[in-house]
């Protein structure tokens, strides 16, 4: 392992240390070693190797030469530095679960009260335990196009509940109300505790986003750009289908404002035989009927 002596805090900007903070309360670990030597890891699963170089280019700038440890076997990325005054600036998380002043005193001293600060430390929160899911709904009887949903999630244990507490104050300060907290029914299968989940609804992430989060979380970066690969996915399913029914002919309800009938006796007259239509499925499941346009015609010449 490569080893420095001394990691030099104050050469890191202070908003990449609040991100490094966060992370390391959720995905880092403070390893005692001989006599007064620390080591400061970070694990992260494979794919994210990019918040993994990220924090060794921000440790690197405090004088430590990181080490980066690729493990493809467990599929986990791993990062350590060495050095002997790490705990000036990495608390003890056993103290911060149990004690009061332990956690005033962390967030006092590294001014995390302030919105620049609270944001880069909530980003590291997120890419250490969060979670944004973006996925697409289903069109339902009566509405139109498959519309898509985003959700991000916060998720600690009941003993580090006060990461949760934070966060859910941080951001309702941001946006009123904008949080709420939620305790899961079933236990952690891994480290059999209960869990609390943040959900952070549509004013929150908007407050977040007007603060620019994405510019520290790797998450909500990901998040992002698959939300709007995902919008532009179904705009293009969108059109493609609008076009198909455009050449196929006209909706039911176009026709009967056509012919200045109703909507439910044209329907009356497919289910009876005496109109030609075809059901036409859009992506997300709703199905219209779409007259031919020859059979648009002939109704036109009878009314």
């Amino acid at each position: 392992m490569n080893i420095n002596p001394v990691m030099n805090i104050d050469s890191i900007p202070v908003l990449q240390r609040s991100y490094l903070l966060g992370l390391y309360l959720t995905d880092g670990a403070l390893i005692k070693g001989r006599g007064r030597a620390r080591t400061v890891s970070y694990s992260f699963q494979k794919n994210e190797e990019e918040i993994a170089d990220n924090v060794a280019a921000i440790l690197r700038q405090g004088d430590l030469r990181p080490s980066v440890l690729r493990r493809e076997k467990w599929n986990y990325v791993a990062v350590q530095a060495h050095c002997v005054n790490l705990e000036q600036f990495f608390p003890d998380k056993q103290s911060m679960a149990r004690e009061d002043d332990t956690r005033k005193e962390f967030f006092e001293k590294n001014n995390l009260q302030t919105v620049e600060n609270g944001v880069a430390f909530c980003a590291g929160l997120l890419d250490g335990d969060g979670c944004c899911k973006v996925y697409m709904l289903r069109g339902k009887k009566g509405m139109g196009f498959g519309g898509v949903d985003t959700t991000w999630i916060f998720q600690q244990a009941e003993k580090s509940g006060f990461l949760v507490d934070w966060f859910q104050r941080f951001v309702d300060s941001l946006s009123p109300d904008s949080t709420h907290v939620h305790y899961s029914r079933q236990n952690n299968s891994y480290s059999r505790t209960r869990m609390i989940n943040v959900f952070i609804n549509g004013k929150g992430r908007e407050a977040l986003l007007r603060r620019r989060i994405d510019r520290w979380s790797w998450k909500v970066r990901k998040f992002m750009e698959s939300l709007s690969a995902m919008l532009k996915e179904r705009d293009m399913q969108k059109a493609q289908w609008v076009e198909r029914v455009r050449h196929q002919g006209m909706k039911l309800q176009e026709v009967a404002d056509l012919l200045s009938v109703s909507r439910d006796a044209l329907y009356s007259s497919y289910r009876h035989g005496g109109m030609r239509a075809e059901l036409v499925r859009e992506a997300g499941g709703v199905g219209f009927l779409v007259i031919p346009r020859d059979e648009v015609d002939r109704l036109k010449a009878r009314h």
